[in-house]
């Protein structure tokens, strides 16, 4: 196998074994651990780990032994294929994880929002949105990041008049976002809010 083979079936069977344990790829998750450790998976790793971390959404690739992958499997999902590559991903939710899933999944609400804003493809927004503290606590933590992805200036947790901005779904709750434009000056255009 190629070493792209082998990063392609790393990633397929890390997708399995998230599917197989329930976890949406979505959530972010500290580390997989693939196995048993030969050049291959070497190879792989060094050329295109980056690349299958962020597939799989984890924060670490580990290449371990066959003894390793054998060990205890509490808060692991495993899958494995019929050459014996394995794949093994823990699956403990830290309240740092939970909260950078969170923060991603309110960017990507964002970005979706954004798409139908008329005139802001491309351009600086101001976000400003209500949501519950949980929320807004893993917003806050990760503003950094969210602004990053969004292309936006601001990010303010506000109270937000009934019917004003829209609606984003973020782990099965309604947060009220208001995107607007911002011109290069860095005020809001009229008339380029979020319906």
């Amino acid at each position: 196998m190629s070493t792209e083979d082998v990063a392609r079936a790393i990633v397929r069977l890390g997708r399995d074994a998230r599917a197989s344990s329930g976890m949406n790829v979505t959530q972010p998750l500290a580390r997989a651990f693939v196995g048993p450790a030969d050049d291959a998976i070497a190879a792989a790793l060094r050329s295109c780990g980056a690349s299958i971390a962020e597939e799989l959404n984890v924060q670490s690739l580990w290449m371990v032994t066959a003894e390793e992958l054998a060990g205890p499997r509490e808060e692991r999902a495993v899958a494995s294929d019929a050459s014996g590559l394995t794949v093994s991903i823990d699956t403990a939710i830290t309240p740092p994880l939970l909260a950078l899933g969170t923060a991603q999944a309110f960017a990507r609400g964002v970005q979706a929002a954004r798409d139908g804003l008329d005139g802001a493809a491309g351009a600086r927004i101001r976000i400003r949105y209500a949501a519950s503290p949980s929320i807004v606590a893993a917003v806050s933590v990760h503003s950094a990041m969210i602004c990053d992805e969004t292309d936006a200036v601001s990010l303010e947790a506000e109270a937000l008049a009934p019917g004003g901005g829209g609606i984003v779904h973020v782990r099965g709750e309604h947060v009220r976002v208001l995107i607007e434009r911002v011109s290069d000056t860095g005020q809001a255009e009229p008339d380029k809010e979020t319906p």
